[in-house]
């Protein structure tokens, strides 16, 4: 255990050393404020468009950290030949697996934590220069369910990284695989609801390909940023059932992870 402690606090190190991630930062805290002068163009609702935008980006960005950082982790110890070293210091393969996602899953944790905080205060501040006919009011207590969301998502979709990373060694197609993952992911859910609603036009073998794709696939959607500005009610039912959903989903990935890399030859 105290090797994989040992191996988590490195990984986060290391990712907090990177150029790359700090470089990704700024271009966020960039865009937020790009975000005030997109929401100039709106002619009403002032405080939804700021939000729309500023989430929007918050989303984009998480996401992006989440799929690139993890392949970035993984597949450079594979190109720097390190993996040798770390694999030969008591530390089994599982434990590999185990260490640089548990050292991922903090690190993001951190950066969920932080950029939407920003997002937030960035959001709450703007609302005071809005007239009160175009602003809507922030709803504080909402924050963290859509951060807490917002990071299952993101470990996710790095368990998803991970787990091509485990029987894949190229580059472009592990990038390649997750996104389509994260794609499809992302719109499964709303396609499901649309023909649960529109049921009596579409064929059986159509209704039970999405429904089998909706409780198979990961489901990548993150909350809306309306439920920020009232604008959408928490459905807590649903919410609980899709959290419980995807952290099932990531467990499985670690454990196909660990046992299909304990079989690979390198």
């Amino acid at each position: 255990m105290s090797y994989i402690k040992a191996f988590t606090y490195l990984t986060i190190k290391e990712i907090f050393n990177k150029k790359s991630f700090l470089g990704i930062i700024i271009l966020f805290i960039f865009s937020i404020f790009l975000s005030r002068i997109f929401m100039d163009f709106a002619l009403q609702d002032l405080t939804k468009s700021f939000v729309d935008f500023s989430f929007s980006f918050l989303k984009f960005f998480i996401f992006f950290i989440s799929l690139f950082l993890t392949a970035d982790i993984f597949l450079n110890d594979i190109k720097r030949k390190t993996i040798y070293i770390i694999l030969s210091k008591k530390l089994s393969r599982e434990q590999y697996i185990i260490g640089r996602f548990s050292g991922i899953a903090i690190s993001l944790g951190l950066v969920v934590v932080f950029l939407t905080l920003f997002c937030f205060f960035f959001a709450y501040v703007n609302n005071f220069f809005i007239p009160k006919a175009y602003a809507k009011p922030l709803i504080l207590e909402n924050v963290i369910p859509f951060t807490f969301h917002l990071y299952i998502k993101a470990i996710l979709l790095a368990s998803v990284v991970c787990f091509f990373f485990s029987f894949l060694e190229n580059s472009i197609v592990i990038l390649f695989s997750s996104i389509v993952i994260y794609m499809a992911g992302s719109s499964i859910e709303n396609i499901y609801f649309f023909i649960e609603m529109y049921k009596d036009k579409f064929s059986e073998l159509a209704k039970i390909s999405v429904k089998v794709l909706f409780y198979t696939l990961p489901n990548m959607s993150a909350l809306s940023s309306d439920t920020l500005i009232g604008i959408e009610r928490l459905n807590i039912p649903k919410l609980t059932f899709d959290v419980i959903k995807t952290l099932s989903y990531t467990a499985l990935l670690l454990l196909l992870s660990g046992i299909i890399f304990k079989r690979r030859q390198l």
